[in-house]
């Protein structure tokens, strides 16, 4: 699973500001422009320590000047704990003027990612199939009740005859289409088919 919505979350440490932001990433040189974006949003910060996980075997971890191994790999973890892909999560610090030691960094920077992650809408990669399909007006008011329930996406342009654009998943392209076919009678007509893969949203964190 990968970030499809999220907002950042921010934690309070012995008066250090810990800001935890995730984002989604699909390859390691998008990584400094997500860095970028965190040091504008929140300029001044003492630290923006991050870590992302694009499959189990590309990953990276950095600790930005905190002691090497008290902020990336805390990160890190929690990426790789809830099998988190495509994900990048930065944590920003303003330091609050007291040391927190090596096992009080590791456990804020921990729980600042993790809060992160637990408010980010989780999506993941389907394959479907993107039709363009045309029929007469009577058929689509008997499609329309299927549409939600078994497409994911669709809209619909009015003319002679209503053409409607519709993304279905590819393991329900054939109880779509028999539905299609009672709605209009079999007089639909496919008028384009490809392949796709979309980012869809799963069931709210």
């Amino acid at each position: 699973m990968t970030v499809y919505t999220s907002t950042p979350q921010e934690l309070l440490v012995n008066h250090s500001r810990f800001i935890g932001w995730a984002r989604r990433i699909v390859v390691p040189e998008e990584c400094q422009t997500l860095v970028s974006e965190a040091r504008h949003a929140y300029p001044g910060a003492t630290h923006y320590t991050w870590a992302y996980r694009i499959k189990e075997s590309l990953s990276r971890a950095f600790d930005d000047g905190e002691p090497q191994g008290t902020a990336g790999r805390p990160i890190l973890g929690n990426l790789t704990k809830q099998n988190w892909d495509e994900t990048f999560v930065v944590v920003i610090r303003y330091f609050g003027g007291v040391k927190l030691g090596r096992g009080g960094l590791m456990r804020a920077y921990h729980q600042a990612a993790l809060m992160a992650l637990n408010a980010t809408q989780a999506a993941i990669m389907v394959d479907v199939e993107h039709q363009v399909i045309q029929l007469g007006y009577a058929a689509f008011e008997r499609l329309q009740r299927h549409l939600d329930r078994l497409t994911l996406t669709w809209h619909a342009e009015f003319g002679a005859e209503v053409t409607v654009h519709v993304d279905v998943q590819q393991n329900a392209l054939d109880i779509f289409h028999s539905a299609l076919h009672q709605a209009s009678l079999r007089t639909w007509r496919l008028l384009e088919s490809q392949s796709l893969k979309r980012l869809i949203p799963t069931t709210p964190r």
